[in-house]
């Protein structure tokens, strides 16, 4: 079993940063030779999603404005 993190470092609603993070993974994979999913996205809403693996393959997303 997998497990995702999501840090929501925005004023965003819990439901709208779900939904931005559910967008990312829908692409799949695509960092890390498909070891994680992309590593920075930005949205079109002046936000960015950085996605990080961890050594216990916990995939942590973090949202931030840019």
């Amino acid at each position: 079993m997998s497990k995702i993190i999501i840090k929501n470092n925005t004023k965003l609603s819990d439901l709208k940063v779900l939904e931005l993070v559910l967008q990312v993974i829908i692409n799949g994979k695509i960092s890390r030779d498909g070891a994680m999913y992309c590593a920075l996205t930005i949205m079109s809403e002046s936000i960015e999603i950085q996605a990080n693996l961890t050594k216990n393959n916990t995939q942590v997303f973090t949202v931030d404005n840019y």
